[in-house]
């Protein structure tokens, strides 16, 4: 355990400034404002993050530095795939909000907010997946399995992930 944070702690380091791209696309992201910069980090999020994932996953295998541009040619169709196909339920229920009065909203933003809480512990351990054995849907129970057979370990990932939902609100 100790061997492999060592290692994760080096790849960071050495990888800082695309840690910082994710880190600084999420908080914009989440943020939610749909002004011009907002956009343009979110579009630049859908071009990095494949890249970037595609990269600590070399880096973690041991292989050779691929260029980010051919690490998103790569990976992104599975990445975007797998994404938007489990995010499909959400986009759902935020467009039968939109027909609601104001305080059936305020229910249906709490459960849209739950929804997207558990879509983001779930991709946790999906993403991952995807980028090592360079699949699609055939990761999604893999990573399902994963996250309900290791309890102890997933419970750090999953507390955050509830903690920046809360905090993000």
């Amino acid at each position: 355990m100790t061997k492999n944070l060592a290692e994760s702690i080096i790849i960071i380091n050495a990888n800082f400034i695309f840690v910082l791209v994710l880190a600084f696309t999420g908080i914009w992201i989440a943020g939610g404002s749909a002004t011009a910069p907002a956009c343009f980090i979110l579009i630049l999020s859908f071009i990095v993050t494949p890249a970037i994932y595609g990269r600590f996953i070399d880096l973690i295998s041991g292989n050779r530095t691929t260029p980010l541009t051919q690490l998103f040619r790569m990976h992104w169709l599975n990445f975007y795939a797998v994404v938007f196909s489990l995010s499909i339920p959400i986009f759902i229920f935020i467009l039968v909000s939109q027909l609601l009065v104001p305080f059936e909203k305020i229910i249906f933003s709490v459960i849209v907010r739950i929804f997207a809480t558990t879509l983001h512990i779930i991709l946790i351990y999906i993403t991952p997946m995807i980028f090592i054995k360079k699949e699609n849907f055939t990761v999604v129970p893999v990573g399902m399995k994963y996250l309900s057979t290791k309890k102890k370990k997933t419970l750090p990932l999953i507390g955050i992930s509830v903690f920046a939902s809360i905090f993000t609100w």
